[in-house]
């Protein structure tokens, strides 16, 4: 469109949608006299948010969170997830956010303005985790074992049949946990880790003590239910001694078999 020589000002915006119009800086002062005229140039703010998606407690990135920002309004902004080192990065506008971020089926969320490039950081309650392997006085995995767990959160979990156990602890449970494992009546030594973030600690049966029947026998069997389906993770419980007021337990493995091992004594399951 051509101009007539004159004075003008001209200004500029970016039109996001209807409700959302983000205006040049400043508007320009146009002299049109007998020629064209270049370098009317404007400059809309754009800024920087440089986010970043942590685990609550230790502060590890969590990659691939799902990133949804929107305005104050409700209006879809931007989608996206976060890298490999848990970082995102929106180019926005002068304007007021909600962000909202999940993984693992964790949510955080957080509202914002932005006037100029701004850092932001959203904490999850991923979940913690201490795992390990089980395994036997002759370095086999023990495939039926019980890892008892005691500390700001306290139970049991099970060894699968590679051996490996796993503890799910929420991310405000963090500190020291006592471990130790027991399968087929006998028993590791009882460990204590500082558990700051994801922790691995493997743990080795050993003959329980003195007081523990011993000998060359084994006393096996299989958990089924009313139909004869195999049950995994059952607890079996034997007692013994002369009044049957010492325990000892394991569980079943992945068929539903259990065992007890070194017995020379009389015992009731």
């Amino acid at each position: 469109m051509g101009v007539m020589d004159g004075e003008y000002t001209a200004s500029a915006n970016f039109e996001f949608d209807g409700s959302h119009i983000y205006p040049a800086t400043a508007s320009v002062p146009v002299k049109v006299a007998g020629a064209d005229v270049t370098g009317v140039d404007f400059i809309i703010n754009r800024f920087t948010v440089s986010g970043s998606v942590v685990r609550e407690g230790d502060n590890t990135p969590i990659e691939g969170a799902d990133v949804t920002v929107t305005l104050k309004d409700g209006t879809p902004y931007y989608n996206g997830k976060t890298g490999p080192d848990g970082t995102f990065t929106i180019p926005s506008f002068p304007d007021d956010y909600k962000v909202t971020v999940k993984s693992n089926g964790q949510t955080a969320d957080a509202e914002y303005t932005v006037s100029g490039d701004m850092p932001l950081t959203l904490k999850l309650k991923t979940p913690i985790t201490i795992t390990g392997i089980v395994y036997g006085a002759d370095g086999s995995v023990v495939a039926d074992g019980i890892v008892h767990y005691t500390g700001a959160k306290s139970g049991k979990v099970y060894t699968d049949n590679n051996g490996k156990y796993k503890i799910v602890l929420n991310a405000d449970l963090l500190g020291e946990y006592s471990l130790y494992a027991t399968a087929a009546g006998k028993q590791s030594d009882t460990v204590t880790v500082n558990v700051k973030g994801d922790t691995t600690q493997d743990l080795t049966l050993k003959s329980s003590g003195s007081d523990i029947p011993s000998g060359t026998r084994t006393a096996s069997g299989v958990v089924t239910d009313n139909e004869g389906n195999r049950l995994a993770n059952a607890v079996v419980t034997i007692k013994y001694g002369d009044d049957k007021t010492k325990t000892l337990e394991t569980s079943t493995n992945d068929h539903g078999e259990f065992r007890f091992s070194t017995c020379r004594t009389a015992l009731t399951i």
